[in-house]
C-alpha cells in the first residue's frame, strides 16, 4: 500500500481501530492480523495451488498439440480449486511436523513428492487418500528421485549466474517436463503392481 500510496490509508485505518478500542497499538494489532491473514489468503489460493495447475497442463501438454492457456483456470472450471488446495495444504501440514525430525524432513519431502501431480490428475480425490498413494508410488524410489534431482544442480547454478533469468526462461520448464514423465513412469508402474488406490488415477476431466 505504501508504494502506491503515501501510507495515509494505513494511518487513517489505524486510527479509526484505535478509536473503536480505545487502545493505541489496537490499529498496529489490526493491521498486522489483517496482514497475516491477507498473505495466508494469497498462499491458501493462488500460490498453494499454482505447483497443481503448473503440473495439470504439463500432462496435458504430453497428450494434447495445444493447451489453451484458459487451462490454468482448470481447477476453477471443474469447482475443484477450494478441494486441491486443502489437500496441499494437509500436505504442507504434514511435511512440517515430519520436519521437526532431520531425517523425517527428507524422507517425507520424496514421500510427498508426487501429491501435486496427483491432484492435478484427480482433484476429487481426498488429501488423505492423495498423500497416501503418493507414498505408495515413490517406495524404493526416494533415490532415484534425489538423483534425479541431482543431476540438474548444474542447471540451478546457471541460474543462479543468469540472475534467475536462466530458470524462468528456459530450467524451470524443463525441470517440471522431466518430472512429470517421472510420474507417468511411476504411475504405469503403480497400475501394473495394482497398488491399492491407483485405480484412481484415471482423469475423468
Amino acid at each position: 500500500v505504501n508504494q502506491l500510496t503515501s501510507g495515509s490509508i494505513l494511518v487513517t485505518i489505524a486510527a479509526g481501530v484505535n478509536s473503536l478500542t480505545g487502545t493505541e497499538n489496537g490499529g498496529i494489532v489490526f493491521l498486522i492480523l489483517a496482514g497475516t491473514l491477507g498473505l495466508f489468503v494469497f498462499w491458501f489460493f493462488i500460490q498453494n495451488t499454482f505447483s497443481v495447475i503448473l503440473r495439470r497442463i504439463f500432462l496435458e501438454g504430453r497428450t494434447y498439440q495445444k493447451v489453451p492457456i484458459s487451462r490454468f483456470l482448470y481447477l476453477l472450471r471443474i469447482k475443484r480449486w477450494m478441494k486441491a488446495s486443502w489437500i496441499m495444504l494437509v500436505k504442507y501440514f504434514y511435511h512440517t511436523l515430519w520436519s521437526l525430525t532431520i531425517l523425517g524432513a527428507v524422507i517425507k519431502h520424496y514421500s510427498y513428492f508426487l501429491v501435486p501431480y496427483i491432484v492435478a490428475e484427480n482433484p476429487d480425490m481426498t488429501a488423505r487418500q492423495a498423500i497416501t498413494l503418493s507414498r505408495k508410488m515413490m517406495k524404493g524410489h526416494k533415490w532415484e528421485c534425489f538423483v534425479l534431482q541431482l543431476s540438474f544442480i548444474w542447471w540451478y547454478f546457471f541460474g543462479v549466474l543468469t540472475i534467475g533469468l536462466g530458470k524462468i526462461l528456459f530450467t524451470n520448464s524443463y525441470w517440471t517436463a522431466t518430472f512429470t514423465q517421472y510420474y507417468i513412469q511411476l504411475r504405469k508402474l503403480a497400475k501394473e503392481k495394482e497398488i491399492p488406490g491407483a485405480e484412481l488415477l484415471n482423469d475423468t476431466y
